[in-house]
């Protein structure tokens, strides 16, 4: 391509077109600036709600926060995400109610069985749209970052899974292993995350997706 004649353009095409890029340029420092501090703000908040809930649960177990923050692929504004959208199913340790909050359950829809049709299996969309954007970077984080996400993520792929319905097979995962830290107050542990993950299957009745 760079061999090729160039495109001919009228006199002083080229210099408005490089003034608008230094422009843009400096538009993108700026917004750069503003996000980076945005993001140190927010982790101030979390580490000062953090030290409140702690002095509540005393020294013997970590609070929530320190809890979802342990995990892997969770920072700053995938945990501010989860504390504000899922408030009430994270004190309820919910899972049910978060995964479908968060919108990695999926919908199944019976579509005539007399007739011999098998049920449908699509995305849920009634969801908090936050929440589901935050579960995608976390998962997709996890998947990189994380040794059993990662192998989740490969076998989900194998099975003919694409990209969007891996993760949220992650997700829905990660979900399982954030209750059952929450409900016995232990940080994040990928060692003991596959066995904590079968504990939940069994109680809810809910099948590796």
């Amino acid at each position: 391509m760079l061999k090729e004649k160039p495109l001919q353009v009228a006199p002083g095409v080229a210099q408005a077109a490089s003034i608008h890029v230094r422009s843009l340029l400096e538009r993108l420092r700026l917004i750069d600036k503003q996000r980076l501090g945005c993001d140190k703000q927010l982790a101030l908040v979390l580490d000062e709600i953090d030290n409140a809930e702690q002095a509540d649960v005393g020294t013997a177990r970590p609070s929530d926060i320190k809890i979802i923050r342990s995990f892997t692929g969770v920072g700053p504004t995938v945990a501010a995400i989860l504390l504000s959208e899922a408030a009430q199913p994270i004190a309820n340790r919910d899972y049910q109610a978060l995964r479908m909050y968060s919108g990695v359950a999926p919908v199944t829809r019976a579509t005539g069985k007399r007739s011999g049709h098998k049920a449908s299996i699509s995305m849920r969309r009634g969801c908090s749209h936050r929440l589901r954007w935050a579960m995608h970077l976390w998962a997709q984080n996890s998947a990189f970052n994380d040794p059993r996400s990662s192998a989740h993520y490969q076998e989900l792929r194998e099975r003919g899974h694409g990209y969007s319905r891996a993760l949220r097979g992650i997700g829905d995962r990660l979900l399982k292993v954030l209750v059952a830290a929450l409900r016995s107050g232990q940080l994040y542990d990928p060692d003991r995350a596959g066995r904590t993950v079968d504990r939940v299957n069994a109680k809810v009745g809910v099948t590796a997706r």
